[in-house]
């Protein structure tokens, strides 16, 4: 049950990740689209936490799994 949970969480931020990333792609690929972010570099900061954030939980969740501290 345990390891379960624990892959769905993994998956849950599997899922977080990729679409920071792709917004970070998509920001830096064609930032001139999008009129609502007038600052680029702070929108892809800001997505660029979000996805660092996810991955170092999934790292923490597979140290969880793995019964390490």
């Amino acid at each position: 049950m345990k390891e379960r949970r624990i892959t769905q969480l993994i998956k849950w931020y599997e899922g977080k990740a990729a679409k920071a990333r792709l917004n970070i792609e998509v920001y830096l690929e064609n930032s001139a689209g999008i009129g609502e972010h007038s600052d680029i570099a702070e929108a892809v900061d800001i997505e660029l936490g979000k996805y660092a954030s996810a991955i170092e939980r999934i790292e923490a969740l597979e140290k969880i799994a793995r019964g390490g501290v």
